[in-house]
């Protein structure tokens, strides 16, 4: 007896409560005669509604509660039966499924003990995976003129969310006595809430609306907001504002995905003053996204277009947001001066501590007319990897007059980027049930992830000589964990004879989430070197073939992996190895083996068809 989920090889461990599952049994015969009438039963405690028996091969199928019973009309030695069932999972934490099966009166089983499959299944609360994004229809702004942002929440599950969280806030930084208003609108097909009335409100603390609203499954959300800032004068600077929208958990129902997003804009502000000075301040970044522990590249620069020196204060910033065990250093240097501007002692690129988020705390900087400096600022931080999602890294310079003058253009700049925090790791398994020409493979690899978030995880699958991947197999990945936090299977997975390897690149996966891949084929054989042992210097037979130990080896990548040294597994095929001819001159000739060439295709059954043994565990070896 043997449980599996209908498309995969291995028996389920997690589940949602109130979904509807599906389950099969696999009854094999492996004796060397027909069974005809075994009987077989199952039992899920606590028991699930909607029980049923939806396909496979048996008769007289009775259901009752959480139980289920029939029999199985004829098995073929060395086949097997199938049954399908389904129903729906109760509302409870964990159910303890058991399915059993006896032969018919007066036939005796040789091994009992396969004859019973169990397991516990953890059922989760119900999710649903959201998709939340907002656009601004323009980035900068005078006073006082209006700014649409469009908010579009989607459901994207099957689980309708009756009361999720919908909470949008608008910040301004370095306004004075700002005056915020803004009007509330539904722009899409899903029924409107009562309050998005299109009203005008003054926004107070920066909240636009925080309410609830019901998010049916597979539907869509579209909201338009309508800001308008009465800023005062902020002395030449643009004020930032930043619009934020967050959806949350509703009443018994998880939600995952991109719960959030942002966008940030400018209002250009009003001259304080005519007697002004010009600077503009650059920050760029190198590589958007790091590893926990690789250093990232910032460019800072400062220009000063006007006509006279300046005297100016710099300042620099680092946040790791939500970050666990964060430890940061950084060093400052020059890259290029032009005009009469030289670098400042203090940019000797030596490594120090970042301490409160101070890379650049208020330095001297002497800006001569028409001149420009370029500083070169490398920050390394070490995390721990918590969370479900990449970390994010904020940066941003800022100068103001030393003099107390105004200064106009752009005083300030930020970017914002990542860090990649993960541990991936790998376990290959291969189902093999004998060890004849033909017999038929199944090869796969579990690709897991324990923390963070790991992307663009490249991974491999070598395969050894005497395996055959028939041209026509296609590779199989599916989504294994909770599955709910943007796992996708690699769109590239592919097999490459010519370097027996099964590659792709798996786009995202979530912590506590895994993908397996994998690929049928059937046994071949090999050859090995050397002198052949006295014992097979006679004619050869099919049953003089020896088998070699291969390995069938998985090796994943992803950025800011914590411990590649799990990133490698392995699992070993026997393969059969062709006897060869003695290497003694005084060896009689008639000793040619007689066994099929190594290079013969073997005749296989369909790649499509199931292996005649039971479904190892999904941790596989390695």
């Amino acid at each position: 007896m043997e449980m599996f989920i209908p498309g995969m090889y291995w028996s389920l461990t997690r589940g949602v409560q109130t979904a509807t599952f599906q389950y099969g049994m696999r009854i094999y015969n492996r004796g060397s005669g027909t069974v005809n009438n075994a009987t077989f039963a199952f039992a899920m405690d606590p028991a699930p509604t909607k029980l049923e028996y939806v396909a496979g091969d048996a008769k007289d199928v009775v259901v009752s509660g959480g139980r289920m019973s029939g029999t199985i009309p004829s098995i073929a030695p060395g086949k097997f039966a199938t049954v399908g069932i389904s129903g729906v999972f109760p509302s409870v934490n964990s159910t303890r499924w058991t399915a059993t099966v006896a032969p018919p009166a007066g036939v005796a089983d040789s091994d009992p003990s396969s004859n019973r499959a169990s397991d516990t299944v953890t059922l989760d609360s119900p999710s649903t995976s959201i998709l939340t994004m907002i656009w601004q229809d323009k980035e900068t702004t005078a006073p006082g003129e209006d700014r649409v942002y469009t908010m579009h929440v989607e459901n994207r599950g099957f689980v309708a969310v009756p009361d999720a969280r919908l909470l949008m806030t608008y910040s301004l930084d370095g306004a004075a006595d700002d005056t915020t208003t803004a009007t509330v609108e539904c722009a899409g097909r899903h029924a409107c809430p009562t309050w998005a009335d299109g009203k005008a409100f003054t926004v107070k603390d920066g909240v636009i609306f925080d309410r609830r609203v019901a998010l049916k499954a597979r539907s869509e959300l579209v909201i338009k907001v309508t800001i308008r800032t009465q800023a005062k004068c902020t002395a030449g600077q643009k004020i930032t504002v930043t619009n934020k929208v967050f959806v949350g958990k509703g009443k018994g129902v998880d939600v995952a995905g991109q719960t959030t997003d942002s966008r940030v804009g400018y209002i250009a502000s009003r001259d304080c003053s005519s007697d002004t000075s010009p600077v503009t301040v650059t920050k760029e970044q190198g590589s958007e996204t790091v590893a926990t522990g690789q250093g990232r590249h910032y460019e800072l620069s400062l220009d000063n277009p006007g006509a006279k020196s300046l005297l100016l204060t710099l300042r620099d910033a680092y946040k790791v947001v939500n970050a666990t065990g964060e430890r940061s250093t950084a060093t400052v240097s020059c890259l290029s001066s032009r005009g009469q501007a030289r670098c400042p002692k203090w940019a000797d690129g030596k490594a120090f501590d970042v301490v409160n988020g101070k890379v650049i705390d208020a330095r001297e900087v002497l800006l001569p007319a028409k001149s420009n400096i370029r500083f070169r600022v490398v920050v390394n931080s070490r995390v721990e990897c918590a969370g479900g999602s990449k970390i994010e890294a904020h940066n941003s310079a800022s100068v103001e007059s030393k003099a107390g003058e105004p200064l106009t253009s752009r005083t300030s700049d930020a970017v914002k980027g990542y860090i990649a925090c993960n541990d991936v790791s790998t376990a290959t398994d291969v189902r093999q049930s004998g060890t004849e020409i033909g017999t038929p493979l199944g090869i796969s690899a579990v690709i897991s992830n324990s923390a963070g978030v790991a992307e663009n995880v490249a991974v491999e699958t070598q395969i050894p000589s005497g395996v055959a991947i028939r041209d026509q197999v296609k590779p199989t990945c599916a989504v294994t964990g909770a599955a709910n936090g943007g796992t996708r299977c690699p769109a590239d997975l592919a097999w490459d004879p010519a370097r027996r390897k099964l590659k792709g690149t798996v786009p995202s996966i979530a912590k506590g989430e895994s993908v397996r891949i994998g690929v049928d084929g059937v046994l071949g054989m090999t050859r090995q070197e050397g002198a052949q042992p006295a014992s097979e210097s006679r004619s050869a037979t099919p049953t003089d073939l020896q088998t070699v130990r291969q390995t069938v080896r998985t090796t994943a990548s992803a950025l800011g992996d914590t411990k590649p040294e799990t990133n490698a597994s392995q699992a070993v095929v026997l393969v059969p190895r062709a006897p060869v001819r003695p290497t003694d001159p005084s060896a009689s000739a008639s000793a040619t083996p007689a066994s099929p060439s190594a290079t013969s295709t073997p005749a296989s059954p369909s790649a499509t068809s199931m292996p005649a043994s039971p479904a190892p565990s999904p941790t596989g070896t390695g």
